[in-house]
Protein backbone atom coordinates (compact mmCIF):
# COMPACT_ATOMS: atom_id res chain seq x y z
CA UNK A 1 0.00 0.00 0.00
CA UNK A 2 0.96 3.47 -1.35
CA UNK A 3 1.09 6.05 2.21
CA UNK A 4 -1.21 9.03 1.95
CA UNK A 5 2.04 10.75 2.51
CA UNK A 6 3.64 9.13 -0.28
CA UNK A 7 0.08 10.04 -2.27
CA UNK A 8 0.63 13.45 -1.54
CA UNK A 9 3.86 14.37 -2.48
CA UNK A 10 3.43 12.73 -6.05
CA UNK A 11 0.40 14.71 -6.43
CA UNK A 12 2.13 17.70 -5.34
CA UNK A 13 5.05 17.03 -8.02
CA UNK A 14 1.84 16.24 -10.72
CA UNK A 15 0.63 19.50 -9.97
CA UNK A 16 3.83 21.25 -10.20
CA UNK A 17 4.34 19.70 -13.30
CA UNK A 18 1.64 20.59 -15.12
CA UNK A 19 1.63 24.80 -14.36
CA UNK A 20 5.02 24.62 -15.46
CA UNK A 21 3.84 22.87 -18.57
CA UNK A 22 0.92 25.70 -18.90
CA UNK A 23 3.22 28.99 -18.12
CA UNK A 24 5.55 27.35 -20.59
CA UNK A 25 2.80 26.97 -23.88
CA UNK A 26 1.65 30.29 -22.39
CA UNK A 27 5.23 31.59 -22.73
CA UNK A 28 5.27 30.37 -26.54
CA UNK A 29 1.84 31.65 -27.51
CA UNK A 30 2.72 35.54 -26.08
CA UNK A 31 6.04 35.01 -27.67
CA UNK A 32 5.97 33.79 -31.17
CA UNK A 33 2.50 35.20 -32.05
CA UNK A 34 0.53 38.19 -30.28
CA UNK A 35 -2.91 36.40 -29.10
CA UNK A 36 -4.96 39.15 -30.62
CA UNK A 37 -5.01 42.03 -33.09
CA UNK A 38 -7.66 43.75 -31.17
CA UNK A 39 -7.71 47.43 -29.86
CA UNK A 40 -10.91 48.23 -28.20
CA UNK A 41 -13.68 46.52 -29.97
CA UNK A 42 -11.80 46.99 -33.19
CA UNK A 43 -10.15 43.81 -35.13
CA UNK A 44 -7.66 43.51 -37.79
CA UNK A 45 -6.94 40.22 -39.45
CA UNK A 46 -3.35 41.35 -39.37
CA UNK A 47 -0.51 43.92 -37.95
CA UNK A 48 2.22 43.15 -40.89
CA UNK A 49 1.85 42.33 -44.53
CA UNK A 50 4.42 41.28 -47.12
CA UNK A 51 3.16 40.87 -50.75
CA UNK A 52 5.45 39.31 -53.63
CA UNK A 53 4.06 39.92 -57.24
CA UNK A 54 4.57 36.94 -59.74
CA UNK A 55 4.69 37.16 -63.29
CA UNK A 56 2.35 36.20 -66.54
CA UNK A 57 1.30 32.58 -65.35
CA UNK A 58 -2.15 31.09 -64.69
CA UNK A 59 -3.58 29.63 -62.20
CA UNK A 60 -3.21 25.99 -63.41
CA UNK A 61 0.59 26.95 -64.93
CA UNK A 62 1.00 26.66 -61.33
CA UNK A 63 -1.23 24.42 -59.16
CA UNK A 64 -0.02 20.55 -59.99
CA UNK A 65 -3.71 19.82 -59.26
CA UNK A 66 -4.23 20.81 -62.53
CA UNK A 67 -1.57 20.49 -64.45
CA UNK A 68 0.82 23.11 -63.01
CA UNK A 69 4.79 23.37 -62.26
CA UNK A 70 5.07 25.03 -59.21
CA UNK A 71 5.38 22.56 -56.64
CA UNK A 72 6.62 24.47 -53.80
CA UNK A 73 3.64 26.88 -54.30
CA UNK A 74 1.24 24.30 -54.23
CA UNK A 75 2.56 22.49 -50.82
CA UNK A 76 2.10 26.01 -49.49
CA UNK A 77 -0.94 26.63 -50.95
CA UNK A 78 -1.96 23.25 -49.51
CA UNK A 79 -0.35 24.12 -45.88
CA UNK A 80 -1.98 27.57 -45.18
CA UNK A 81 -4.33 29.14 -48.35
CA UNK A 82 -5.38 29.71 -52.22
CA UNK A 83 -8.03 31.36 -53.55
CA UNK A 84 -10.39 28.78 -55.44
CA UNK A 85 -10.20 25.54 -56.42
CA UNK A 86 -9.64 26.40 -60.43
CA UNK A 87 -9.83 23.74 -62.88
CA UNK A 88 -8.41 25.48 -65.76
CA UNK A 89 -7.28 29.36 -65.88
CA UNK A 90 -10.46 30.27 -67.06
CA UNK A 91 -12.49 28.09 -65.05
CA UNK A 92 -12.73 28.28 -61.29
CA UNK A 93 -15.19 26.80 -58.79
CA UNK A 94 -15.65 28.06 -56.02
CA UNK A 95 -14.37 30.84 -56.04
CA UNK A 96 -10.93 32.15 -57.63
CA UNK A 97 -8.96 35.21 -57.99
CA UNK A 98 -8.54 36.93 -61.08
CA UNK A 99 -6.67 39.70 -63.05
CA UNK A 100 -8.00 42.78 -64.32
CA UNK A 101 -5.86 43.34 -67.33
CA UNK A 102 -3.20 42.49 -70.29
CA UNK A 103 -0.63 43.24 -70.20
CA UNK A 104 1.22 43.65 -67.20
CA UNK A 105 0.96 47.36 -66.10
CA UNK A 106 -2.47 48.31 -65.99
CA UNK A 107 -2.12 45.08 -63.08
CA UNK A 108 0.08 47.16 -60.97
CA UNK A 109 -1.31 50.32 -61.64
CA UNK A 110 -4.49 49.17 -60.15
CA UNK A 111 -3.08 47.57 -57.01
CA UNK A 112 -1.90 50.11 -55.50
CA UNK A 113 -4.59 52.67 -56.84
CA UNK A 114 -7.71 51.26 -57.65
CA UNK A 115 -7.81 51.64 -61.52
CA UNK A 116 -5.67 51.54 -64.36
CA UNK A 117 -6.44 55.37 -64.62
CA UNK A 118 -6.70 54.84 -68.59
CA UNK A 119 -3.27 52.83 -68.86
CA UNK A 120 -3.89 50.30 -71.18
CA UNK A 121 0.00 48.98 -72.13
CA UNK A 122 3.29 48.88 -70.97
CA UNK A 123 5.78 51.36 -71.10
CA UNK A 124 4.17 54.26 -68.91
CA UNK A 125 6.34 56.21 -66.51
CA UNK A 126 6.51 58.01 -64.61
CA UNK A 127 4.83 59.85 -61.86
CA UNK A 128 2.25 61.07 -64.21
CA UNK A 129 -1.27 59.70 -62.58
CA UNK A 130 -2.61 62.44 -60.20
CA UNK A 131 -4.69 60.45 -58.24
CA UNK A 132 -4.61 59.04 -54.85
CA UNK A 133 -2.66 55.41 -54.06
CA UNK A 134 -2.03 53.21 -51.60
CA UNK A 135 1.03 55.21 -50.00
CA UNK A 136 -1.49 57.86 -48.75
CA UNK A 137 -3.76 55.74 -47.42
CA UNK A 138 -0.54 54.05 -45.12
CA UNK A 139 1.52 57.33 -44.54
CA UNK A 140 -2.47 58.88 -43.24
CA UNK A 141 -2.62 55.90 -40.73
CA UNK A 142 1.01 55.99 -39.37
CA UNK A 143 2.01 52.92 -40.87
CA UNK A 144 5.60 52.26 -41.60
CA UNK A 145 6.48 51.22 -45.41
CA UNK A 146 8.50 49.51 -47.63
CA UNK A 147 8.81 48.67 -51.24
CA UNK A 148 11.55 46.66 -52.81
CA UNK A 149 12.64 45.51 -56.76
CA UNK A 150 15.37 43.39 -57.20
CA UNK A 151 17.92 44.76 -58.74
CA UNK A 152 16.56 48.49 -59.12
CA UNK A 153 19.03 51.68 -59.67
CA UNK A 154 18.59 54.65 -57.76
CA UNK A 155 17.46 52.88 -54.33
CA UNK A 156 16.05 55.14 -51.75
CA UNK A 157 15.42 58.25 -54.63
CA UNK A 158 13.06 59.55 -56.71
CA UNK A 159 15.62 57.91 -59.91
CA UNK A 160 14.37 54.47 -58.28
CA UNK A 161 14.43 52.10 -61.50
CA UNK A 162 13.87 48.31 -61.21
CA UNK A 163 14.67 46.64 -64.60
CA UNK A 164 11.13 46.53 -66.00
CA UNK A 165 10.87 49.96 -65.01
CA UNK A 166 7.19 51.45 -63.82
CA UNK A 167 5.72 48.11 -65.63
CA UNK A 168 6.25 45.74 -62.84
CA UNK A 169 5.96 48.48 -60.19
CA UNK A 170 3.22 50.80 -59.79
CA UNK A 171 4.18 53.10 -57.29
CA UNK A 172 6.25 54.77 -59.88
CA UNK A 173 2.73 56.07 -61.38
CA UNK A 174 1.35 58.23 -59.11
CA UNK A 175 2.49 61.94 -58.88
CA UNK A 176 2.82 62.53 -55.41
CA UNK A 177 5.21 59.83 -55.01
CA UNK A 178 7.42 61.90 -56.71
CA UNK A 179 8.81 63.40 -53.64
CA UNK A 180 11.90 62.50 -51.43
CA UNK A 181 11.12 61.50 -48.29
CA UNK A 182 8.40 58.80 -49.92
CA UNK A 183 11.48 58.20 -52.63
CA UNK A 184 13.38 57.08 -49.52
CA UNK A 185 11.05 54.27 -49.05
CA UNK A 186 11.85 52.74 -52.73
CA UNK A 187 14.43 50.37 -52.01
CA UNK A 188 16.66 47.80 -54.39
CA UNK A 189 17.62 44.18 -53.19
CA UNK A 190 20.24 41.52 -54.40
CA UNK A 191 18.18 39.26 -56.64
CA UNK A 192 19.48 35.32 -56.61
CA UNK A 193 22.95 34.99 -58.66
CA UNK A 194 22.06 32.51 -60.89
CA UNK A 195 18.72 31.09 -61.69
CA UNK A 196 19.67 27.82 -59.78
CA UNK A 197 21.29 29.72 -57.00
CA UNK A 198 19.73 30.29 -53.33
CA UNK A 199 17.85 33.56 -53.08
CA UNK A 200 19.82 36.15 -51.75
CA UNK A 201 17.31 39.25 -51.63
CA UNK A 202 19.45 40.00 -48.53
CA UNK A 203 18.16 43.91 -48.12
CA UNK A 204 14.33 42.82 -48.18
CA UNK A 205 15.44 39.95 -45.58
CA UNK A 206 16.98 42.10 -42.98
CA UNK A 207 14.30 44.17 -43.12
CA UNK A 208 12.38 41.50 -41.96
CA UNK A 209 14.71 40.54 -38.99
CA UNK A 210 15.51 44.05 -38.04
CA UNK A 211 13.65 45.37 -35.01
CA UNK A 212 11.49 47.90 -36.64
CA UNK A 213 10.37 46.20 -39.98
CA UNK A 214 7.62 47.60 -41.88
CA UNK A 215 3.73 47.56 -41.78
CA UNK A 216 3.78 47.35 -45.32
CA UNK A 217 6.46 45.52 -47.16
CA UNK A 218 6.27 44.97 -51.17
CA UNK A 219 8.48 42.81 -53.22
CA UNK A 220 8.85 43.21 -56.86
CA UNK A 221 11.38 40.25 -58.12
CA UNK A 222 13.07 40.40 -61.33
CA UNK A 223 11.80 39.03 -64.60
CA UNK A 224 13.95 35.70 -64.11
CA UNK A 225 13.04 35.06 -60.63
CA UNK A 226 9.39 36.00 -61.31
CA UNK A 227 8.12 33.92 -63.98
CA UNK A 228 8.26 36.77 -66.52
CA UNK A 229 10.97 35.58 -68.63
CA UNK A 230 11.49 31.66 -67.36
CA UNK A 231 8.88 28.84 -66.71
CA UNK A 232 6.71 28.32 -64.02
CA UNK A 233 9.20 26.45 -62.58
CA UNK A 234 11.56 28.39 -62.05
CA UNK A 235 9.79 30.84 -60.25
CA UNK A 236 8.36 28.05 -58.01
CA UNK A 237 12.38 27.45 -57.42
CA UNK A 238 12.93 30.99 -56.60
CA UNK A 239 9.73 31.12 -53.99
CA UNK A 240 10.36 27.53 -52.58
CA UNK A 241 14.42 29.51 -51.46
CA UNK A 242 12.89 32.68 -50.28
CA UNK A 243 9.54 31.74 -48.70
CA UNK A 244 10.82 29.64 -45.75
CA UNK A 245 13.81 32.81 -44.98
CA UNK A 246 10.40 35.14 -44.35
CA UNK A 247 8.18 32.76 -42.43
CA UNK A 248 11.02 31.95 -40.23
CA UNK A 249 11.98 35.99 -39.52
CA UNK A 250 11.62 37.82 -36.85
CA UNK A 251 8.95 39.40 -38.12
CA UNK A 252 6.98 36.15 -38.88
CA UNK A 253 7.70 34.27 -35.77
CA UNK A 254 7.04 37.24 -33.60
CA UNK A 255 4.39 39.06 -35.06
CA UNK A 256 0.99 38.88 -36.68
CA UNK A 257 2.12 38.68 -40.47
CA UNK A 258 1.00 37.79 -43.35
CA UNK A 259 2.40 36.83 -46.78
CA UNK A 260 0.62 37.23 -49.79
CA UNK A 261 1.78 35.82 -53.32
CA UNK A 262 -0.13 36.95 -56.49
CA UNK A 263 0.32 36.52 -59.71
CA UNK A 264 -0.22 39.61 -62.12
CA UNK A 265 -1.95 38.00 -64.75
CA UNK A 266 -2.74 34.83 -66.46
CA UNK A 267 -2.32 33.47 -70.22
CA UNK A 268 -3.50 36.76 -72.62
CA UNK A 269 -6.64 34.77 -73.97
CA UNK A 270 -7.74 35.14 -70.63
CA UNK A 271 -9.97 37.88 -69.64
CA UNK A 272 -11.23 39.65 -67.02
CA UNK A 273 -13.39 38.22 -64.97
CA UNK A 274 -12.02 34.27 -66.01
CA UNK A 275 -8.34 35.30 -65.80
CA UNK A 276 -7.77 33.49 -62.76
CA UNK A 277 -4.27 33.30 -61.31
CA UNK A 278 -2.49 31.85 -57.94
CA UNK A 279 -2.72 33.76 -55.26
CA UNK A 280 -2.23 32.26 -51.86
CA UNK A 281 -2.23 33.79 -48.29
CA UNK A 282 0.45 31.96 -45.49
CA UNK A 283 2.33 33.11 -42.19
CA UNK A 284 1.19 32.20 -38.74
CA UNK A 285 -2.33 34.52 -38.63
CA UNK A 286 -3.97 32.60 -41.97
CA UNK A 287 -5.99 29.94 -41.62
CA UNK A 288 -4.87 26.55 -42.44
CA UNK A 289 -5.59 23.51 -45.36
CA UNK A 290 -7.96 26.23 -46.53
CA UNK A 291 -9.34 26.85 -50.03
CA UNK A 292 -11.52 30.14 -50.58
CA UNK A 293 -14.41 30.26 -51.56
CA UNK A 294 -15.24 34.04 -52.67
CA UNK A 295 -14.61 35.92 -55.88
CA UNK A 296 -12.08 38.45 -56.26
CA UNK A 297 -9.81 40.27 -58.17
CA UNK A 298 -6.71 42.45 -57.54
CA UNK A 299 -9.44 45.33 -56.38
CA UNK A 300 -10.12 42.73 -53.79
CA UNK A 301 -5.76 43.06 -52.53
CA UNK A 302 -6.95 46.97 -51.96
CA UNK A 303 -10.01 46.20 -50.44
CA UNK A 304 -8.67 43.77 -47.72
CA UNK A 305 -6.10 46.17 -46.91
CA UNK A 306 -8.48 49.32 -46.82
CA UNK A 307 -10.86 46.33 -44.29
CA UNK A 308 -7.63 45.42 -41.80
CA UNK A 309 -6.76 48.83 -41.60
CA UNK A 310 -9.77 50.91 -41.62
CA UNK A 311 -8.59 52.70 -44.84
CA UNK A 312 -11.03 54.96 -47.00
CA UNK A 313 -11.27 52.95 -50.34
CA UNK A 314 -9.64 54.55 -53.35
CA UNK A 315 -12.15 54.59 -56.12
CA UNK A 316 -16.30 53.97 -56.50
CA UNK A 317 -16.94 50.93 -58.53
CA UNK A 318 -13.70 49.26 -57.80
CA UNK A 319 -11.58 48.55 -54.63
CA UNK A 320 -15.13 50.57 -52.46
CA UNK A 321 -17.30 47.35 -53.90
CA UNK A 322 -14.79 44.47 -53.93
CA UNK A 323 -14.50 41.94 -51.46
CA UNK A 324 -11.93 41.83 -48.80
CA UNK A 325 -10.26 38.40 -48.29
CA UNK A 326 -11.53 38.33 -44.93
CA UNK A 327 -12.38 34.19 -45.66
CA UNK A 328 -8.59 33.41 -45.29
CA UNK A 329 -8.39 34.87 -41.67
CA UNK A 330 -9.71 32.35 -38.03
Amino acid sequence: MISFRIWRTLLSLLLGLLIVVSVAAFSIVQTSLPATGCIGTTCRPFDYIVTILMENKGYCQVMTTCGGSGTYETSLAQSYAIAGNCSSNSSCLPGGYTALFHPSEPNYIALVGGSNFVVTDDGNCCYEIDQPNLIDRLQEHGLMWSAYAEGATGSGTCSFMPPSKANHFGFLEFKDNNETQRCTHFLTTTPPTSPSGPADDHEFLAELNSASPSHYIWLTPNNNDNGHGSDASVGDAYLSNLVPKILNSKLFLTQRAALFIVYDEGPSNNVFPHDFIYASWSGPVVKQHYTGVGSYSHYSYLATLEKNWAFTCLVKNNDCNASPMTEFFP
